[in-house]
């Protein structure tokens, strides 16, 4: 793990420097994607910066991780089975909302093995 805590700052103002920042602190990444292997990349990479990382593979398990781990940053597929991202964006903000999280919506489409697939088939 860093020493160094990973923050966001937001200018409170036009003039940052007349004007005190806010800042929030992002400790706790929640990953949420049907794919384990997409799991397993983001998830790699995100703990080499010294994040505590909580993986989900479905929206429904997010909530239940959310309900008593509330994290600082979800990153979540666009497209799942069950609850969509964006239906788990809206469920997830109303747990708590008075809590405040970033949210980041990410869709990888592998279309290089998709295509190989189809073509397999077609040689069939």
């Amino acid at each position: 793990m860093h020493s160094r805590e990973n923050t966001v700052t937001v200018p409170t103002s036009n003039q940052p420097d007349t004007y005190p920042l806010v800042t929030h602190v992002i400790k706790t990444i929640l990953i949420v994607d049907d794919s384990k292997a997409q799991r397993r990349i983001v998830s790699a990479m995100i703990d080499k910066w010294g994040h505590t990382v909580l993986e989900a593979a479905s929206a429904e398990e997010a909530m239940e991780i959310s309900a008593t781990n509330y994290p600082d940053l979800v990153l979540s597929d666009w497209m799942m089975p069950g609850m969509s991202g964006l239906e788990f964006c809206s469920a997830f903000r109303a747990l708590d909302p008075s809590k405040y999280s970033y949210f980041i919506f990410a869709h990888f489409q592998n279309t290089k093995i998709r295509n190989c697939r189809r073509l397999t088939k077609r040689c069939r």
